[in-house]
């Protein structure tokens, strides 16, 4: 290459690095953001459109530096902001005049966290640059620092729309899996987006908990790999029942509520639904066929589901230990909900009886056992069950 070609390639990175915020051989590591948020103009401003949760009745949309650990700790993609000063104006421009149209035009979930949440001393930062006078906006890969842009005030990352969704697009995959309100799978139920006719007539929905272990496990181990892996994934969706008005009523634990309304959404055993499991158990999937009245329950509705975990084990008398009372047994293969486990190639399709064998270690650590075990078995059925509704094979 002679000297001019190197001067004029030298230009040509200088002038693409300023609108791309990219530098010329920079490799950019794109993130497939695991779960997102179905968006809803109906939402409170004007922090409504971030994660948010309630405790002791009181709704907040920060992040707690606890939530945000568990967030690492289970591995998951996310984006999340740390937010320098609230009062800011540079702060408000930003998040409604960039942030927020580009979160609602790709279904974002962003978790919004003060920058006070570190200031306890050895606080572990996940190499997040925090600042009391300015926001980071960060991404994580398998809960870690993947990339990170912060000093927004007078950027024109801060205030320009093309610079800021360039910078984000290129380090993004949009999320497939969106987190819903009670209301909005209401509106899911009758074939319809956030109240507006959309003629949906199907769609899968993830029935989680934040606090379930169980949910961790399904999603540490299997789902969150199989969101972010996954070619050509169809839109699905999550409801967190630990929010209010589902298990929290006031932002504490109601069991009735919470019993009732298993009972409402198909997800508990009863004559005229029978696509149930017992008194309704997290994690569970189910494929759903929406209706105009809304019906959440019975064989016009639910046509394909899965539980996970939530078998009994018990001890043989040889010490090893088999499943007892699962979800997969004999009779419910041949119903319409397994019918994609019986035409999937799983190699073991009922799980009554199945011997997960001896367990030696301490009782504490009984369950986690289990889970390993266990696992082997239910996540070839998770497999079949998303590969034939939001997968490959849907």
């Amino acid at each position: 290459m002679n000297k001019n070609s190197k001067i004029l390639l030298g230009l040509a990175c200088v002038a693409l690095s300023i609108p791309l915020l990219v530098s010329c051989g920079e490799t950019v590591d794109e993130v497939s953001i695991t779960y997102g948020a179905l968006w809803d103009n109906d939402e409170t401003a004007p922090n409504g459109h971030f994660y948010h949760e309630t405790s002791s009745g009181v709704t907040s949309y920060f992040t707690t530096y606890s939530r945000l650990t568990s967030l690492v700790n289970k591995k998951e993609n996310f984006i999340v902001v740390v937010l320098g000063s609230s009062t800011c104006a540079c702060w408000s421009n930003f998040r409604d005049n960039l942030l927020y149209p580009y979160m609602k035009s790709n279904n974002l979930l962003v978790y919004l966290i003060k920058h006070e949440e570190f200031d306890a001393t050895g606080t572990e930062r996940f190499g997040l640059n925090v600042s009391s006078s300015n926001e980071t906006v960060a991404i994580f890969k398998n809960g870690i620092l993947s990339d990170q842009h912060d000093d927004l005030e007078g950027t024109t990352f801060a205030s320009s729309y093309s610079v800021f969704s360039t910078w984000m697009s290129e380090r993004l995959k949009n999320p497939t899996m969106l987190y819903v309100s009670n209301a909005q799978l209401d509106n899911l139920y009758k074939g319809q987006i956030s109240g507006v006719e959309d003629n949906v007539e199907e769609f899968t929905i993830y029935f989680s908990r934040f606090s379930c272990g169980d949910c961790s496990y399904m999603s540490t181990n299997f789902l969150n790999n199989y969101l972010t892996t996954t070619a050509n994934l169809s839109t699905s969706y999550i409801i967190d029942c630990d929010i209010e008005g589902i298990r929290a009523n006031g932002g504490v634990v109601d069991q009735t509520q919470w019993v009732q309304w298993k009972k409402d959404y198909g997800m508990a055993y009863a004559e005229d639904n029978p696509e149930g499991f017992g008194g309704g158990y997290v994690p569970t999937l189910f494929h759903i066929k929406t209706n105009a009245e809304g019906k959440k329950i019975g064989d016009d509705v639910i046509d394909g589901a899965d539980v996970y975990f939530n078998d009994d084990f018990v001890q043989n008398t040889d010490l090893t230990y088999s499943l007892q009372s699962t979800y997969f047994s004999q009779a419910r293969l041949e119903r319409q909900e397994l019918a994609y486990l019986k035409s999937s190639a799983v190699a073991t399709k009922i799980l009554d009886g199945v011997n997960l064998g001896a367990y030696e270690g301490e009782e504490s650590g009984l369950y986690s056992w289990y889970q390993t075990q266990a696992a082997q078995y239910h996540d070839p059925i998770l497999k079949a069950f998303l590969d034939a509704y939001i997968g490959e094979n849907k």
